[in-house]
């Protein structure tokens, strides 16, 4: 039975739908409300991991929600020791901030767009421009981007889950950076460079740096309006998952940039 100073709730455990626990929650006894808060912490970590803590528990939670992404190589953020292990070579690249999308093709002849969570995206002009330009079969790795555009407007031009089609949908281009194959870095870019891509398919811009500081190209590609740069390992083959020879950097306002000035 309840008193007057006492309040009946409903809690809802996470991983039991529709299971309710009650719990009389005395009100004015900032105690014994503790003490039920710490109960109720205890009953949910069950539910996650046995003897996890507050941390590991939204960890392992957040985890489950957020959609893993697949089918793709995915670099590591760029530190001076990750940078030295690429070697005394590598390749660099403007970093986008489009829509990642890798091509695959059915019986080498019609081309899907894929997300990196492997939704379908669509776009007519696109798929058409892999054909015509004799693309097939390549597995082509790259972004869904328009320069100068800020993500949002990307993701609402290309989502994958729109019924109809954007209006702004012809202005969509895919940038290529890589392509799906088992071979050496150099390798694929050396391929990539040899081909001749025509709007809306484009080859992200590439360097070679031997022995320089890999910072140097930043500051001009962030002037053009990049988000930052990418660093591929030389001879590192293409692995669908996170590898350290794919390192990305973007700078925060924290950063600081030499800068040369010559004259007055």
């Amino acid at each position: 039975k309840q008193s007057a100073s006492t309040k009946r709730l409903p809690i809802v455990l996470p991983g039991k739908p529709k299971k309710r626990l009650w719990r009389i929650i005395p009100e004015n006894k900032s105690g014994d409300v503790k003490d039920f808060l710490q109960n109720l912490k205890s009953v949910t970590q069950s539910f996650v991991k046995p003897n996890c803590t507050t941390t590991e528990m939204t960890k392992t939670m957040s985890t489950k929600a957020r959609p893993e992404r697949t089918g793709i190589m995915l670099a590591h953020p760029a530190s001076d020791r990750r940078v030295a292990q690429l070697g005394e070579r590598f390749f660099i690249q403007p970093k986008l901030n489009g829509e990642r999308c890798w091509v695959e093709w059915f019986n080498r002849e019609t081309p899907m767009l894929i997300s990196s969570y492997g939704n379908e995206f669509n776009l007519p002009h696109i798929t058409a421009a892999l054909i015509q330009q004799n693309l097939q079969g390549i597995r082509l790795d790259g972004e869904l981007y328009i320069h100068g555009e800020p993500f949002e407007t990307i993701h609402s031009i290309a989502s994958a889950s729109r019924k109809e089609m954007h209006p702004r949908w012809e202005e969509m281009q895919y940038h290529i950076f890589d392509f799906k194959l088992p071979r050496p870095q150099y390798e694929r870019l050396i391929f990539l460079f040899n081909k001749t891509f025509r709007p809306p398919l484009h080859f992200v811009e590439t360097q070679l740096l031997v022995g320089g500081d890999w910072r140097d190209p930043l500051l001009s590609y962030v002037d053009s309006g990049y988000e930052g740069i990418i660093l591929r390992g030389y001879s590192a083959e293409y692995t669908e998952k996170r590898t350290p020879f794919l390192l990305k950097y973007r700078p925060t306002e924290k950063d600081h940039f030499r800068h040369i000035v010559t004259g007055k």
